[in-house]
């Protein structure tokens, strides 16, 4: 259903798209095949889904608890910043996100505390570019993001992005996941 983006790799010239149907399934397809590396994470009995819901190009975000078994959102509380539309947990639990602060509207790198939905900045991402998804490579916690067709990795300790390079662009709200092999998926609506 895809196409590879990455396995242990320092460009972006190996690319796997899924292409051919609805941008929603494939973010939920791309979940599912990305399952392995989630259940690991998640210790729970009963796994929480976050997300993340803004209005408008550039509204002020809402983090959320969607229940998995009926794709209910509730949401958790404000994060503080706008248009976090990329989330992700590392290896360790902490959930991070990319978002524009609200008094210049600036990219950056933000923790998110899953209990309150606010987030704490840690460094601007020094991309000028919308990051459209993030996703942590489980083998080293590594953070890799993808804007405007590049993939980048991104410093989790200063938000410092460093371009890989081109891998084939696809519009906006769609999905990037690792495998629990590694392998990085990005899904697209081109046809």
């Amino acid at each position: 259903f895809g196409r590879e983006i990455m396995r242990n790799w320092a460009s972006a010239s190996n690319v796997r798209v899924a292409r051919n149907t609805s941008s929603l399934i494939k973010r939920i397809a791309l979940m599912a095949l990305c399952a392995g590396a989630v259940v690991n994470q998640v210790q729970a009995a009963d796994p929480v889904i976050y997300g993340s819901a803004y209005v408008g190009p550039t509204g002020p975000a809402t983090l959320e608890s969607i229940n998995p078994n009926t794709g209910a959102a509730t949401p958790i509380g404000p994060i503080g910043f706008n248009r976090v539309g990329a989330i992700g947990f590392d290896t360790s639990g902490t959930l991070y996100g990319v978002g524009n602060r609200i008094s210049d509207n600036v990219q950056v790198l933000l923790q998110i505390n899953p209990a309150t939905g606010v987030g704490t900045q840690v460094g601007s991402l020094t991309v000028s570019s919308f990051f459209q998804d993030i996703a942590f490579r489980n083998a080293d916690d590594a953070l890799y993001g993808y804007a405007s067709g590049d993939i980048y990795t991104i410093n989790k300790t200063t938000g410092v992005a460093t371009d890989l390079g081109n891998a084939d662009n696809f519009s906006a709200g769609n999905g990037l996941a690792f495998s629990p092999f590694d392998i990085l998926y990005k899904a697209d609506d081109r046809f």
